[in-house]
């Protein structure tokens, strides 16, 4: 977008640099304004070779962790649209509580609480019962012919009344992992929150950034037009245009910024939800509303 700007913002001034030499030939320009008008072409162009090459260098890298050769030809389709849907702070820390990580922990502290129980049950008493039931005969045709029935139970009771302390120190030993375990779900429950608030935060400030940022491009497009237009009438001179034009390439500028900047936050919030950044956000599930008050 940056690459595009420049070659746009290159067009509109060599249009202006033909502008002035057709008014200086007309005898309304001066030299000096001609002179500003090819400066002002020429420090462009410099600043579009910067772009081109740090533009190529990302695109080498892009291809080395795709396993491509650095040099290999590479396009990118950006299809990737501003999402400015409203979003409720509630439903997504609540959503934010069902990531992976979170799930992991609490199955985890689960493990260790029913391994205690487990544990804790060394020391109760238990019933054993035993029963069996058959026939007995000479041989195995004659068994339920000429055999008699043969039967035989047993009952008994285990406990286990000391064993060295080993099952109590077993238990106090979960107890402090279990505690550890909760107290790293607890903290791990606050660093989400935090994560998906702040980012909350700097999205909706990207977002109303973004919005100004397109007010005022729009603003110095028609300052830019216009002032184009009196230039060519004789009413305005270069170095007004010349402001018009910087004013509209810097709005131009912060546009790219900031949309760039939504797109990062969004990203990072869905991220943050325990989503792929390209899950868009109306399909995530109670994410997208107002918040009641």
């Amino acid at each position: 977008a940056e690459t595009r700007a420049l070659e746009a913002e290159i067009a509109n001034q060599s249009e202006l640099l033909d502008l002035v030499r057709l008014r200086y030939e007309l005898g309304i320009a001066t030299t000096l304004d001609t002179l500003q008008a090819t400066v002002t072409v020429a420090n462009l162009e410099p600043q579009l070779r910067r772009v081109s090459r740090q533009l190529a260098n990302e695109g080498a890298r892009l291809n080395t962790l795709l396993g491509r050769a650095p040099e290999q030809a590479l396009a990118i389709r950006n299809q990737q649209p501003i999402e400015l849907d409203p979003l409720s702070t509630k439903n997504a820390l609540g959503i934010a509580m069902g990531r992976p990580e979170i799930r992991v922990q609490m199955l985890f502290t689960e493990i260790l609480q029913k391994n205690r129980q487990a544990q804790k049950s060394e020391l109760m008493p238990y019933l054993t019962l035993f029963g069996s039931f058959g026939y007995v005969g000479r041989t195995l045709d004659s068994t339920f012919k000429d055999g008699h029935e043969t039967w035989r139970t047993a009952v008994g009771i285990n406990w286990s009344i000391f064993d060295g302390l080993l099952t109590r120190g077993l238990v106090q030993q979960s107890d402090a992992q279990i505690r550890v375990a909760e107290t790293d779900l607890s903290r791990l429950r606050r660093n989400v929150r935090v994560e998906v608030l702040e980012t909350l935060a700097n999205l909706d400030a990207a977002r109303q950034n973004l919005s100004a940022t397109e007010l005022n491009l729009n603003r110095g497009e028609q300052t830019l037009e216009e002032m184009m237009l009196m230039y060519q009438l004789g009413k305005a001179n270069y170095l007004e245009v010349l402001v018009s034009e910087s004013t509209r390439a810097q709005a131009l500028s912060n546009v790219i910024e900031a949309r760039y900047e939504v797109l990062t936050l969004t990203a990072s919030l869905k991220r943050s939800l325990g989503y792929s950044a390209l899950v868009p956000l109306n399909s995530i599930s109670g994410l997208v509303g107002e918040d009641s008050p």
